[in-house]
């Protein structure tokens, strides 16, 4: 079985920024949420400034007001993915953001700002959405044994291609989704808002994003908030085996302090290689249900694979736990707690456009720095040699797959600076590691780090104690230093 999304999760000065009559106000859907007041609006702004074409993007905006007036500077929420989804059309959808809100409106009244980047709008924006490519025979591999890899690999790029052609087909150019591009319609949104200072929060891809509207806007802005930080020169964005190896070994040590969880494996690290050696010999057959469509498919698990597997269960902090759990059931040679996770993990369709995850991911990172990356993991982490050969054979293939005549002429360095941050990250994180936090602290001239131990990817979203931290942040104090701040684990 192969998974090849498992982490779809992923410039110049800015030029002329939207006209004011480019936002549109208009009645929210849903009113007030949890007690906050919602304004809801679209930013207009053109897909290609450089005049390919004449598409307007409709990018939709929702304002969280306090009920008392604020002279306290505003915040923008900016997602993940590149390409992360957030749905922001219904009120269900909005209430996973409202932790935030409060999150941020806990030192003082302030109005909070949750923008959809371009590309990422499930209502307006779906020309990239790409929906055949999270097909369960692609996302996780049609049963081939004999050839295997490439009927995957032949399903990846014909779809790739299909949704590649239909965006071109329906006049819309593919390098206006980019990093660079979204800084402009954040400068747009700024503008049209008449806001002259406020602070960013970004998540994931969110916090490259608030990195380069800082390194183009810095006098517009106040603080910097980054969570699970993902920023450019840190090296090859690798979310390779030498990370999903450091979190193992990581979870290990965590294990050993808690006794439900030593019942279960003295040694996950171990266990896990040992496991994963048996897969390659053996794969395992499974018969799996798509929550999504109820139909039911029959997939292989190698070792690869399950290192794939592993890798998605250290990015949602919520299945982590079920690591060692899934490798004392399968000692027992019961296998449905394996197949539960992965119905959960890599059966149910992604909140991604995967069309603007390429698009932007292309002209963000230089895919030769990436596989040379790969290619010295490859030699120094051997134990995961098949999971890395999937990844250099995807990195090899994706931008040239999906731009024509494709060829990379820009990457952005660091960014450098004097901008209050602070700086978020978990030590089990196999996404963003703690290696890229420190660099940033580094590069970041008035930058705080904090590493929070037994932590994954998204801090405020699954350590409520964090926001401990933001809260001295944007009092203008240190951070708090709580070492009970820990994610606790069940097992």
């Amino acid at each position: 079985m192969r998974c090849l999304f498992p982490i779809f999760l992923f410039l110049g000065m800015a030029g002329t920024a939207a006209a004011e009559s480019d936002i549109a106000f208009h009645d929210c859907p849903f009113g007030a949420i949890d007690g906050l007041q919602a304004a809801c609006a679209d930013l207009t702004v053109p897909e290609s400034r450089n005049g390919n074409n004449a598409i307007q993007l409709r990018l939709p905006f929702v304002i969280f007001r306090p009920a008392e007036p604020s002279t306290l500077p505003p915040v923008l929420m900016l997602n993940g993915g590149p390409g992360g989804l957030i749905d922001i059309h219904r009120r269900d959808g909005l209430l996973s953001w409202m932790k935030y809100a409060r999150g941020f409106q806990r030192n003082g009244p302030r109005e909070v700002i949750l923008f959809t980047q371009r590309g990422t709008d499930n209502e307006h924006g779906k020309a990239l959405a790409c929906d055949a490519l999270q097909a369960p025979e692609i996302l996780i591999g049609a049963v081939n044994v004999q050839s295997k890899k490439t009927v995957i690999q032949e399903s990846f790029h014909t779809a790739l291609k299909q949704c590649r052609d239909g965006a071109i087909a329906a006049g819309h150019d593919l390098r206006a989704y980019s990093t660079f591009e979204s800084v402009r319609d954040i400068g747009a949104l700024k503008k049209a808002l008449r806001i002259e200072q406020w602070i960013i929060y970004g998540v994931s891809y969110g916090s490259r994003l608030a990195l380069e509207v800082a390194r183009h806007d810095s006098a517009g802005i106040t603080g910097l908030i980054l969570d699970s930080p993902s920023p450019p020169g840190a090296g090859a964005d690798s979310m390779g085996a030498g990370v999903l190896g450091h979190s193992l070994k990581s979870l290990t040590e965590i294990c050993k302090a808690l006794w439900r969880c030593r019942a279960l494996s003295q040694n996950i690290y171990k266990d896990t290689l040992r496991r994963i050696n048996k897969l390659e010999e053996k794969p395992l057959k499974l018969s799996l249900r798509s929550p999504d469509n109820d139909q039911r498919y029959d997939v292989e698990m190698d070792g690869a694979a399950f290192s794939q597997l592993l890798f998605l269960a250290f990015y949602h902090p919520a299945t982590i736990e079920e690591i060692p759990r899934i490798l004392a059931q399968l000692r027992r040679g019961n296998r449905e707690p394996l197949k539960r996770l992965v119905t959960v993990l890599q059966l149910k369709k992604r909140a991604i456009h995967i069309g603007t995850y390429a698009s932007v991911h292309c002209q963000d990172r230089d895919p030769e720095k990436t596989l040379a990356f790969l290619r010295a993991e490859r030699r120094e982490w051997p134990e995961f040699e098949a999971l890395i050969e999937e990844q250099i054979s995807l990195n090899e293939t994706l931008c040239p797959g999906w731009f024509e005549n494709w060829t990379p002429d820009f990457y952005p360095e660091a960014v450098s600076g004097t901008v209050r941050t602070l700086i978020l990250a978990g030590s089990l994180d196999p996404v963003t590691p703690v290696q890229s936090a420190e660099f940033l602290g580094k590069s970041l001239a008035n930058a705080t780090v904090k590493i929070y131990p037994d932590a994954s990817h998204g801090i405020l979203e699954f350590l409520p104690c964090a926001w401990e931290d933001v809260d001295a942040f944007l009092q203008g104090k240190p951070p708090v230093t709580t070492p009970a701040c820990r994610r606790h684990y069940s097992f």
